[in-house]
């Protein structure tokens, strides 16, 4: 196997175990400033789906030579859509958690 498609493989079972388990979901990102700091809202299930379909979709090229193009702009639109919707819902359901520190 490919050495690149293992490594995507590998982040794509992160976002699949993490839609499941709420615990080990990443943040969208936080900020450390001077006296507080600012946490985004955590990855929600949709999201997480989506990466994972957009990581294997490219780890295919990798694994099966003679994959249809078609397939694969399909998958990785499909992934892209589940992101973009997933972000909003997350974005719109968890708040941004301000900490002074």
């Amino acid at each position: 196997m490919d050495p690149a498609a293992f490594i995507l493989l590998l982040f794509a079972g992160y976002f699949v175990v993490a839609a499941f388990v709420p615990r080990v979901r990443m943040r969208w990102g936080f900020r450390k400033g001077l006296r507080s700091t600012i946490l985004k809202p955590h990855m929600g299930a949709v999201t997480c789906a989506g990466m994972a379909t957009m990581l294997v979709t490219f780890s295919v090229p990798f694994l099966w030579k003679r994959a249809p193009a078609e397939w694969l702009e399909t998958a990785i639109i499909a992934g892209f859509l589940l992101v973009g919707f997933g972000a909003i819902v997350d974005w719109i359901r968890e708040p941004t958690i301000r900490r002074k520190t």
